[in-house]
């Protein structure tokens, strides 16, 4: 005859299962902490791992909207208080202070570069990371060229104006600066790619025809004009789009082909030499040119 189990077995056997039972998750639940603490300590060994999968693409809008905010406009504002100021400079009025506009300058160009020395730039954007470092450069030079001014005498404007033209510093500040902008009209270039897979960049080279110039959109147009400005050192307070728009308007309405002017370069000379040229011209002309252009959302071409 079997024995049957007693209420002390039946007890014994409920609690080995138990314990199984609670053996087995605690197994499972150190395995996941585990798990969890060597993702961690990765982390800790490798902390740029997560920053690049966030990192935004390289000149995608958001980042050359900040570069347009941090760094781009701060310059400018001190690149047209520096036209304004050189005006007043070369015109024949006797009771211009130069020397205290050139300190005006020269407090302006530290306060800039103290702005724009600790902005911090996506590292996969070499483009706006040079044309930051050439933006630093080119206003501790203003500073330092202004200082050197400072020390010079002359009796007028115009020997003013020629010391500013041929002091060394000023024209090395103005090289970096017009370089440095040029690599910001390079970066828009390379959005521009990202969002419209179908556009086929042209190689634009210097004495673009005509002809060229009307294949191209106005970021690529913007960017050659950027780099004829900088080749031609012409450091002046409008923008390549006011350049571009006044040679758009000198094709259609015949004046190019009428001054014989066969190349894009012969009537960017023209425009500049001849004042022709102003801030603010493209912003007042590009609804009758470029009204469903492709542009990133950038103050300068929506203002």
């Amino acid at each position: 005859m079997e024995k049957r189990l007693t209420r002390s077995d039946y007890l014994f056997i409920f609690v080995f299962i138990f314990m199984l039972v609670a053996a087995v998750g605690a197994f499972f639940y150190g395995v996941q902490i585990g798990r969890h603490e060597m993702q961690t300590q990765y982390a800790k060994l490798h902390p740029g791992d997560d920053a690049v999968k966030k990192q935004p693409s390289a000149y995608e809008q958001q980042v050359l909207v900040s570069f347009y905010h941090t760094i781009y406009s701060p310059f400018r504002e001190f690149q047209n208080k520096w036209s304004a100021d050189m005006e007043a400079i070369a015109a024949p009025d006797a009771t211009t202070d130069v020397k205290s506009l050139l300190k005006g300058l020269q407090r302006l160009a530290n306060e800039k570069y103290s702005a724009i020395q600790h902005i911090t730039l996506p590292q996969n954007s070499p483009l706006l990371l040079d044309a930051q470092t050439g933006y630093m450069k080119s206003l501790r030079l203003f500073a330092s060229g202004a200082d050197r001014l400072l020390e010079k005498q002359a009796d007028d404007g115009i020997k003013w104006a020629d010391a500013v033209r041929n002091d060394s510093y000023i024209t090395e500040a103005k090289r970096f600066a017009l370089h440095s902008q040029l690599q910001f009209y390079d970066a828009i270039v390379l959005w521009n790619e990202t969002v419209d897979p179908t556009l086929t960049p042209v190689d634009a080279k210097s004495g673009l025809s005509l002809n060229l110039w009307e294949k191209l959109n106005l970021n690529e147009k913007n960017r050659y004009l950027a780099a004829w400005l900088s080749e031609n050192m012409v450091f002046a307070n409008f923008y390549p789009q006011d350049l571009a728009i006044d040679i758009d308007d000198m094709i259609a309405k015949g004046n190019a082909k009428k001054m014989r002017l066969s190349t894009v370069d012969d009537i960017a000379a023209t425009l500049v030499n001849s004042a022709g040229v102003r801030a603010g011209d493209f912003n007042n002309g590009k609804a009758k040119y470029y009204r469903n252009e492709r542009l990133p959302q950038l103050p300068f071409f929506i203002d």
